[in-house]
């Protein structure tokens, strides 16, 4: 419906839209320097209760691997409609009126659908929400967003779901190779 609304109402072309490679070169390579950063991030995250026992939303993933892979693949479908909404319709949809504070504009009603989250994601969503907003402006495609956000959650899920399963805690290196260790043996 987005796609249709700024195609039919606002004769957008694809790329107007946010629909189009953009700059694919920089999306690729600030993707490749922030996922590093993600995954020590939510394992950091990943330690605490609230979080565990949101993560993953659908419970039953975190007993099955076989669950756990489906609803993560399924997930990233999600994603591509979530980000598009977010970051490609609203920021590229206001873009002619707004302008750069078009970024502003949908990193609000994103931090709004987080206000339920745990605290420390709740917070991040309004850095991260403008960063992605930043970075689709800059790239000029929305598609950047979801392997940056999707990573985020998947990583999440896997450190939730490897947390509840082997009953580690802490966030140090040790903690780490514990965990490990009990999925071995």
């Amino acid at each position: 419906m987005p796609v249709v609304a700024l195609r039919l109402l606002f004769a957008q072309t694809p790329s107007e839209m946010g629909l189009g490679v953009g700059n694919w070169r920089l999306a690729v390579g600030l993707a490749a320097l922030y996922l590093p950063l993600v995954a020590v991030g939510t394992w950091v995250l990943s330690d605490g209760g609230a979080f565990q026992q949101q993560y993953p939303h659908y419970r039953p993933a975190t007993r099955q691997w076989s669950v756990f892979l489906i609803y993560e693949a399924l997930f990233l479908f999600y994603w591509v409609g979530w980000e598009y909404l977010w970051r490609g319709f609203v920021i590229f949809g206001t873009a002619h009126t707004l302008g750069l504070y078009a970024i502003f504009v949908q990193a609000l009603p994103f931090a709004a659908l987080h206000v339920s989250k745990p605290w420390p994601e709740a917070v991040l969503s309004i850095v991260g929400g403008i960063a992605l907003g930043a970075l689709v402006w800059r790239c000029r495609a929305f598609w950047i967003a979801v392997p940056i956000h999707a990573a985020q959650m998947m990583l999440l899920d896997l450190w939730c779901t490897l947390r509840v399963r082997t009953q580690v805690s802490g966030v140090s290196p040790d903690a780490f190779l514990d965990l490990i260790g009990r999925l071995g043996g």
